[in-house]
């Protein structure tokens, strides 16, 4: 006996996983969707486009019912896919954005979320997403952001990372950061840098020199505004971890957060606005723009 499968699961199955037909059964029965896809179980690059989702099915005020009948796939397709135990295509992504009227981002934030399940390896997700940004709030408490790095700290940084990076990995990695700098003109950067980071031996006199010399002349540049974080301020915002912040105009906000397989990307404004806060208490704490290239002069002359 052949189970019977709906118009709507047919095409709630093609959206999930492409067209290629039903799938038989040991028993000889074509399973419904439903049946084809036990048990549920997260995928975390999906969980996270379910929460882009969800939010911006919520700003449209609209319910899983209400937008299901908006659009051909179910209100519980649709709630599958915002828990991120279902994947789905292109075709029903591009009928949500269009439903929602959120002119694009939901497909990009879709593109993201596979590209990352593919590629989790992958270093420059942000690149895209810095080309558009007016203003980038960076922030990590152990080394300088990348996009100020001289390339034989960037060299020694890598090769600590990865001892079995061979030279033209390294290489790459330097000139690369190179320039991201170039990539970042139509962006005022807004950077806070712990005191211990400057501080650090990396290389030794004849690496540092170089490299605070680049962070005061990064300093006058009316594009940046570069903060130093002091040693002993009794304030533990840093402790939240390497980030920046990327605002787009008339677009979502973007938040990059980074870890050592790489870095991830999220539209997630609740974590947005915590470490928009985190990063307004490290600026406060930290000292003016003008006393932090006396600070970096300092240092700087004491190697």
């Amino acid at each position: 006996m052949i189970e019977a499968v709906t118009w709507k699961n047919r095409a709630e199955d093609i959206a999930l996983n492409g067209a290629g037909g039903e799938l038989e059964s040991p028993d000889g029965c074509t399973r419904t969707w439903e049946n084809r896809h036990m048990p549920e179980n997260p995928v975390p690059a999906w969980a996270q486009f379910g929460k882009y989702l969800r939010e911006a099915r919520r700003e449209a005020d609209l319910s899983l019912d209400g937008l299901g009948a908006r659009v051909p796939y179910s209100a519980s397709l649709i709630s599958k896919i915002e828990r991120g135990v279902r994947s789905p295509n292109q075709d029903i992504v591009q009928a949500l954005d269009s439903a929602l009227g959120t002119n694009g981002e939901l497909l990009q934030a879709w593109k993201d979320a596979d590209r990352a399940r593919n590629e989790p390896f992958w270093f420059e997700q942000a690149a895209e997403y810095e080309k558009q940004a007016t203003r980038i709030c960076f922030f990590h408490p152990f080394v300088l952001p990348g996009f100020f790095q001289e390339p034989e700290y960037a060299r020694i940084l890598v090769s600590h990372a990865d001892p079995s990076a061979d030279t033209r990995a390294v290489e790459g990695v330097a000139d690369a950061r190179q320039g991201w700098r170039e990539t970042l003109r139509g962006a005022h950067l807004e950077v806070v840098i712990p005191e211990q980071v400057l501080r650090a031996d990396v290389g030794g006199s004849e690496v540092m020199r170089p490299q605070l010399d680049r962070l005061v002349r990064e300093a006058a540049d009316a594009s940046a505004t570069i903060q130093v974080l002091p040693v002993g301020v009794p304030d533990f915002s840093w402790t939240v971890g390497a980030f920046r912040l990327m605002y787009r105009q008339y677009k979502p906000f973007m938040l990059c957060t980074e870890h050592a397989g790489g870095e991830t990307l999220s539209r997630d404004k609740s974590l947005i606005q915590q470490l928009e806060r985190a990063f307004g208490r490290l600026q406060v704490w930290s000292q003016s723009p003008v006393d932090s290239v006396e600070m970096m002069v300092r240092i700087r002359e004491s190697l």
